[in-house]
C-alpha cells in the first residue's frame, strides 16, 4: 500500500501520538479527554498500555490519530472577523467537539 519510508512515519506518528495522549492524561485527564476526543474507556485503555503494547499498536497498519477538522475550519474560517478571534473560536469549538452552525 504505502512505501517501507511511509509506513515507517507512521509507525513513528502513532507511537509520539500515543506517548504524548498518555502525558496528556497523566496530568490532567478531563482535559486530555477533551483534546484527544476520547472517551473514558479510550482514557483508561490508552493510559494503561506498556511501551511493548504501545509498539505493536502503533505497528498496525494506519494512523491511530485524525483530523477533526472538516466543515468545521471552514465554516469558522469564513465567518468574517479579525484573524486572532477566529482562531480563538476555532480553539474552542474544536475543544467542544462541535461544528457551528452553518451560516
Amino acid at each position: 500500500m504505502f512505501s517501507p519510508e511511509v509506513e515507517n512515519e507512521i509507525t513513528d506518528l502513532n507511537i509520539a501520538y500515543l506517548l504524548l495522549a498518555q502525558k496528556l492524561l497523566r496530568e490532567d485527564r478531563a482535559a486530555a479527554m477533551l483534546q484527544l476526543g476520547i472517551d473514558r474507556g479510550q482514557a483508561q485503555f490508552i493510559g494503561r498500555l506498556a511501551v511493548p503494547e504501545i509498539l505493536t499498536l502503533s505497528s498496525a497498519r494506519g494512523l491511530l490519530c485524525g483530523f477533526r477538522m472538516g466543515e468545521l475550519v471552514r465554516t469558522v474560517l469564513q465567518t468574517g472577523h479579525d484573524e486572532p478571534l477566529q482562531r480563538a473560536h476555532l480553539f474552542i469549538v474544536l475543544a467542544a467537539g462541535q461544528a457551528p452552525a452553518a451560516a
